[in-house]
Protein backbone atom coordinates (compact mmCIF):
# COMPACT_ATOMS: atom_id res chain seq x y z
CA UNK A 1 0.00 0.00 0.00
CA UNK A 2 1.42 3.62 -0.63
CA UNK A 3 2.46 5.20 2.40
CA UNK A 4 -0.43 8.50 1.78
CA UNK A 5 -3.28 5.56 1.85
CA UNK A 6 -2.43 4.58 5.33
CA UNK A 7 -1.93 7.57 6.69
CA UNK A 8 -4.99 9.17 5.43
CA UNK A 9 -7.03 5.96 6.70
CA UNK A 10 -4.92 6.27 10.06
CA UNK A 11 -5.63 9.99 10.24
CA UNK A 12 -9.73 9.44 8.96
CA UNK A 13 -10.13 6.99 12.36
CA UNK A 14 -10.62 9.58 14.71
CA UNK A 15 -12.64 11.56 12.90
CA UNK A 16 -14.86 8.37 12.30
CA UNK A 17 -14.92 7.81 16.21
CA UNK A 18 -15.63 11.25 16.61
CA UNK A 19 -18.60 11.19 14.86
CA UNK A 20 -19.57 7.97 15.74
CA UNK A 21 -19.41 8.93 19.45
CA UNK A 22 -21.30 12.32 18.65
CA UNK A 23 -24.38 10.56 17.17
CA UNK A 24 -24.23 8.13 19.89
CA UNK A 25 -24.91 10.85 22.62
CA UNK A 26 -27.21 13.14 20.23
CA UNK A 27 -29.28 9.95 20.07
CA UNK A 28 -29.63 9.51 23.74
CA UNK A 29 -30.39 12.90 24.54
CA UNK A 30 -33.02 12.74 22.24
CA UNK A 31 -34.11 10.02 23.32
CA UNK A 32 -34.23 11.37 27.05
CA UNK A 33 -36.07 14.67 25.69
CA UNK A 34 -38.60 12.91 23.78
CA UNK A 35 -39.54 10.57 26.96
CA UNK A 36 -39.78 14.34 28.83
CA UNK A 37 -42.32 15.24 25.92
CA UNK A 38 -44.29 11.73 26.57
CA UNK A 39 -44.39 12.33 29.78
CA UNK A 40 -46.09 16.02 29.56
CA UNK A 41 -47.95 14.44 27.07
CA UNK A 42 -49.54 11.75 29.33
CA UNK A 43 -50.14 14.42 31.61
CA UNK A 44 -51.48 17.23 29.63
CA UNK A 45 -53.79 14.21 28.44
CA UNK A 46 -54.91 13.38 31.94
CA UNK A 47 -56.08 16.62 32.24
CA UNK A 48 -57.96 17.18 29.26
CA UNK A 49 -59.91 13.67 30.74
CA UNK A 50 -60.45 15.60 33.87
CA UNK A 51 -61.90 18.73 31.82
CA UNK A 52 -64.07 16.71 29.67
CA UNK A 53 -65.44 15.02 32.69
CA UNK A 54 -66.09 17.89 34.60
CA UNK A 55 -67.87 19.61 31.09
CA UNK A 56 -70.27 16.37 31.04
CA UNK A 57 -71.13 16.88 34.90
CA UNK A 58 -71.71 20.46 34.35
CA UNK A 59 -73.86 19.62 31.42
CA UNK A 60 -75.51 16.87 33.63
CA UNK A 61 -76.16 19.62 36.26
CA UNK A 62 -77.65 22.04 34.43
CA UNK A 63 -80.18 19.53 32.70
CA UNK A 64 -80.96 18.66 36.45
CA UNK A 65 -81.53 21.83 37.19
CA UNK A 66 -84.41 22.53 34.79
CA UNK A 67 -86.04 19.88 35.43
CA UNK A 68 -86.31 20.71 39.09
CA UNK A 69 -87.10 24.41 38.18
CA UNK A 70 -89.99 22.86 35.92
CA UNK A 71 -90.95 20.66 38.82
CA UNK A 72 -91.01 23.41 41.29
CA UNK A 73 -93.24 25.43 38.63
CA UNK A 74 -95.87 22.57 38.91
CA UNK A 75 -95.35 22.41 41.99
CA UNK A 76 -96.90 25.73 42.44
CA UNK A 77 -99.17 26.21 40.34
CA UNK A 78 -100.51 22.52 41.61
CA UNK A 79 -100.47 25.35 44.92
CA UNK A 80 -102.26 27.60 43.43
CA UNK A 81 -105.06 25.48 42.01
CA UNK A 82 -105.59 24.11 45.81
CA UNK A 83 -105.74 27.43 46.96
CA UNK A 84 -107.83 28.60 44.36
CA UNK A 85 -110.35 25.18 45.02
CA UNK A 86 -109.98 25.81 48.79
CA UNK A 87 -111.86 29.47 48.79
Amino acid sequence: MHSGIVIAIIGAIPALVTAVVSVALNNRVIRIELEAVKDRLDRLEDKADKHNNFMERIALLESNNKAAWRQIDEMKANIHELQDFHK
